[in-house]
C-alpha cells in the first residue's frame, strides 16, 4: 500500500481508548507541562505551544481545522500509515497512564499498517521522541516503553521500575551497624557490588578503584550521578550527600560544595550512563528492580 501523504482520510467516527488521539494528548501534555518543574529555559506556554505547533502544522498539510477540533472537544486520530504517525504516538505516550502503555502498544500494533517494524519504529523512533521532548522527569513512562520492547523481543529480564504510587508498598532496605556510608545510599543493596563491577567492566575506574572516567571528571561524574538517580539506583533525596560519598569512594577531584548545584541543570554524561547502565544490566541478565529507601 502505497498511502497518498498529501490527502487525508479518516472515516472513524468514534475514538477507542488507545486510539492515537492528538487532540486528547495536547490536553494531557499541557497539563503535565504546566504541572511539572520543566528543565529547560521556557516558560510552560513556550514549551507547549512548540509542542501545539507540530499538530497545527499537521491539520494544515490536510485542511484540518485545528482551533475547531480542539475546542469542540473533538477527537483527531492520526492513521498509523502518516509520516506524522510516530510523533503523534510518542506526545500521547508522553502524558498517558504509565501502566496502560503496554495496551497503547499492543492495541497499536494490532491495527499497525505502517511501512516499518512496530517494535523498531517504538524502539528507535517513539522511544527517543518522548525521551527528547519530555522536558520533565519522565522517566517512569520511558521505563514502560523501554520494559515493553524487550519484553516483545523476548527478553524475560527486561528492566523494571517502581511506579512513584507503587514506592511506599515496597519493603524498605535496613540498615546495619556495619554498613559503609557509600553503600547507605543505594537503594537496593545487591547494587552496592553490581554498580562496582559495572565500573570496573566499563574502565572508568581503575584496578584501585580511583574514577578515571571517559571525558573530564566534573561532567561525566556527575552525569553518573544523576544516571544512578533517574533510575532509581541511588536514593535521589540525598542526592548531594551521595555525590560526596561516592566522590569520596572514587577519589573524584571536584570540591564538596559543587553538588549543591542544581542537579537537573548538569546534563553532562547523563545520557549515556542512564543507557549504558540499563544496557550493561541486561547483558548479564540482572533484573534492575530497586526498592524504596526509608528515611
Amino acid at each position: 500500500m502505497n498511502p497518498d501523504e498529501n490527502s487525508f482520510s479518516d472515516s472513524k467516527s468514534t475514538k477507542e481508548a488507545y486510539d492515537v488521539d492528538v487532540i486528547s494528548a495536547l490536553k494531557n501534555l499541557k497539563n503535565e507541562i504546566f504541572n511539572n518543574e520543566l528543565n529547560v529555559d521556557l516558560s510552560p506556554q513556550e514549551y507547549y505551544d512548540r509542542i501545539e505547533g507540530s499538530v497545527r502544522f499537521y491539520c494544515k498539510k490536510y485542511n484540518l481545522d485545528f482551533d475547531s477540533l480542539y475546542n469542540l472537544n473533538s477527537f483527531l486520530v492520526v492513521p498509523s500509515d502518516k509520516g506524522f504517525y510516530s510523533t503523534a504516538l510518542a506526545l500521547t505516550a508522553m502524558s498517558f497512564d504509565p501502566v496502560r502503555i503496554p495496551n497503547l502498544f499492543d492495541y497499536q500494533k494490532y491495527h499497525y499498517q505502517g511501512p516499518e517494524d512496530f517494535k523498531n519504529l517504538i524502539e528507535f523512533e517513539v522511544y527517543g521522541l518522548v525521551k527528547s521532548f519530555s522536558k520533565w522527569d519522565n522517566m517512569q513512562r520511558l521505563a514502560m516503553i523501554f520494559q515493553w520492547v524487550y519484553l516483545e523481543r523476548g527478553m524475560t529480564n527486561a528492566i523494571s521500575f517502581p511506579l512513584k504510587n507503587e514506592v511506599s508498598r515496597t519493603k524498605p532496605v535496613k540498615k546495619t551497624k556495619n554498613q559503609k556510608d557509600f553503600s547507605e545510599f543505594f537503594t537496593n543493596q545487591n547494587y552496592v557490588k553490581l554498580i562496582v563491577e559495572y565500573l570496573l567492566d566499563r574502565k572508568i575506574i581503575d584496578a584501585a578503584h580511583n574514577w578515571v572516567g571517559r571525558v573530564e571528571f566534573v561532567g561525566d561524574f556527575v552525569g553518573f550521578m544523576k544516571a544512578l538517580d533517574h533510575i532509581q539506583i541511588i536514593n535521589g533525596k540525598k542526592f548531594t550527600t551521595a555525590c560526596n560519598s561516592f566522590k569520596h569512594r572514587f577519589s573524584v577531584k571536584i570540591s564538596d560544595d559543587y553538588f549543591y548545584k542544581d542537579r537537573y541543570k548538569i546534563t553532562d554524561g547523563f545520557e549515556f550512563y542512564q543507557d549504558d547502565i540499563q544496557k550493561w544490566f541486561i547483558e548479564h541478565q540482572i533484573t534492575l528492580t530497586p526498592k524504596a529507601y526509608s528515611e
